[in-house]
């Protein structure tokens, strides 16, 4: 399988769970507000995700030299608009294990890798998007695909 096969089951495995906002294939760019409104907002709320490729080192597969092995990480980045009197700080965190969850039920990404690692929150903060002040989590997932050379 692809890569682009790949990072779509990932949209797909985000964008089932309960919780999470608007997910894209890759990392959205806003010059206007009417667009941060379209693009990263549901229900009043921004809530955002983003899935992007961030290295793929390969080499020979255990198979034989005739196989290369391409071991994609995929980083998978929540932006969740900061609300204190809310505790949204709570309601991100729950949303970011139910991602975690969702990959880690998902052996092979749906049939799309020939291996996959678990999901590891690489980091949970606060970060700016468009202007606003969000929670923001970095998950990243490994996946690896084989090709016959």
């Amino acid at each position: 399988m692809s890569e682009a096969t790949i990072r779509a089951a990932i949209v797909a495995l985000v964008d089932a769970v309960t919780g999470v906002g608007p997910v894209y294939g890759r990392r959205r760019w806003v010059a206007e507000v009417k667009d941060v409104k379209s693009l990263f907002v549901e229900s009043g709320h921004l809530n955002v995700w983003f899935v992007r490729r961030k290295k793929t080192p390969a080499g020979h597969a255990t198979q034989g030299p005739s196989h290369e092995s391409r071991r994609h990480t995929f980083h998978i980045e929540g932006f969740y608009g900061l609300d204190d009197a809310a505790d949204s700080e709570e309601t991100f965190t729950t949303i970011v294990e139910r991602v975690c969850t969702a990959i880690r039920g998902n052996y092979r990404l749906s049939g799309t890798c020939f291996d996959n690692g678990p999901a590891n929150v690489e980091d949970q903060d606060y970060r700016m998007l468009a202007g606003v002040l969000c929670h923001y989590a970095l998950v990243s997932v490994e996946a690896e695909e084989l090709e016959s050379c």
